[in-house]
């Protein structure tokens, strides 16, 4: 017999001897591959009710947690909100306070600046009066002297004329002078002498 047949031979009774045992591994095979998807059937159904779960847990989790923020901010805004209120409304007390006491303070310095102004002018105006009444009198009697002045001039060029009967004309003795009465200050002296300390 040759080497192919020998050969052949081998083969054909290695393929006879070994068929059981690869029908015994192909059953084992097809067992270990149906174990292996029925593990992986069970583990991806177990994955997937699992991650169900989580993911309904978290979704609940979530929601609890957004309301919870939720409330959590409605009440701080409205904490906020109350605290802003309280606090405008203090401070446009205080504010309304404030300017109605400025408006008083100044009321009441307008007032006592009037009053002042008023007394001031009315001070001003007596005594500006005494001044004038004062220069009045002084000019009438230099008027007065002027006129008399003249007149007993008039009698001594009479005496002296040629020719002219001399009348006896009584001289004009003029008056004595009055003392002249110290004049008043201006105005603005006399209001900033008063107001000096006050009204700078």
């Amino acid at each position: 017999m040759g080497n192919l047949a020998s050969s052949m031979n081998r083969l054909s009774d290695d393929i006879v001897t070994t068929y059981n045992d690869r029908m015994a591994f192909m059953g084992s095979l097809k067992h270990n591959v149906d174990d292996t998807l029925k593990q992986f059937h069970n583990n991806r159904s177990r994955m997937s009710k699992d991650l169900n779960s989580s993911l309904s847990g978290f979704v609940r989790n979530l929601s609890d947690s957004t309301d919870k923020f939720l409330k959590d901010f409605r009440n701080t805004y409205g904490q906020m909100a109350k605290e802003q209120k309280d606090f405008l409304n203090e401070n446009r007390n205080q504010r309304s306070n404030d300017v109605s006491k400025m408006m008083k303070m100044f009321q009441n310095e307008h007032q006592k600046m009037g009053k002042t102004l008023r007394n001031d002018l009315k001070s001003f105006s007596r005594e500006l009066s005494s001044t004038v009444r004062s220069l009045r009198n002084e000019m009438s009697d230099d008027i007065s002297g002027a006129s008399k002045a003249w007149k007993n001039m008039e009698s001594a060029m009479a005496i002296k004329r040629p020719g002219t009967e001399a009348k006896t004309i009584p001289k004009v003795e003029a008056e004595a002078t009055k003392p002249i009465l110290k004049k008043s200050k201006p105005k603005e002296q006399i209001i900033g002498a008063r107001k000096k300390s006050k009204w700078k």
